[in-house]
């Protein structure tokens, strides 16, 4: 799952855009925002967060600017627990040629110290969204680690897994009626990279998809 390669296999199955998120990490999402640029494909600069409640919150930037200031926010926010390579595999950053120039000596499959409220206020400081990843399972889930999703959380989407449809969603969690759902392929592995929903708007671009988040302008999501 290098960036050349996830970028190649996007275009292949024919997805108009989507969100790069690692685990608490930011460093591959310029090389593959930067080789998408000549190409057709909109990438959305982002991570996935694990907050000290262990719950996962994807959070999304309107550019690489952005994103590579929440990458400091969580970086000094991440104990210093060093990387087993025996256990969890290198942790590599690639360049533009897919060539691996650096290891992430920190462990990053851990918990920050951030909470949940400090992830939302610090990522809409920088223009960014936050929306709380797979609520629907239970694991790093918003809603069983902590039972509800608070309302006075400055979020208006949540994302549902890949199997889960927006019916059986809303049926087991009536919270989920308030909020827009999302759906994604949580891609590790190149098979895996394939649409998830459909998304009407007038250009493949964040301001777009923050519209359809928000469902405004008749903007709108829906779950495939």
């Amino acid at each position: 799952m290098t960036p050349q390669n996830i970028i190649e296999q996007a275009i292949e199955v024919g997805l108009d855009m989507i969100a790069i998120t690692d685990h608490n990490s930011a460093k591959n999402v310029v090389t593959a925002f930067e080789l998408a640029s000549d190409t057709d494909l909109t990438v959305i600069p982002g991570m996935e967060v694990e907050t000290k409640e262990e719950v996962h919150l994807v959070c999304l930037f309107p550019d690489v600017e952005q994103v590579l200031k929440w990458q400091e926010v969580v970086e000094s926010a991440l104990p210093d627990i060093e990387n087993n390579e025996e256990a969890f595999g290198p942790q590599l950053i690639t360049d533009l040629n897919d060539e691996y120039i650096e290891k992430e000596p920190k462990l990053l499959l851990q918990a920050t110290g951030l909470s949940v409220e400090e992830v939302v206020t610090k990522v809409r400081k920088l223009r960014g969204i936050v929306i709380p990843a797979h609520v629907d399972k239970s694991n790093y889930s918003l809603i069983y680690n902590l039972g509800f999703i608070n309302p006075e959380l400055d979020i208006v989407g949540v994302e549902v897994s890949k199997n889960t449809s927006e019916e059986e969603a809303k049926a087991e969690f009536e919270q989920l009626n308030d909020y827009m759902l999302l759906s994604n392929s949580d891609a590790h592995y190149l098979k895996d990279l394939k649409k998830s929903m459909k998304l009407y708007l007038e250009e493949a671009n964040f301001q777009e998809l923050k519209l359809a988040i928000n469902g405004e302008k008749g903007r709108k999501i829906e779950l495939l």
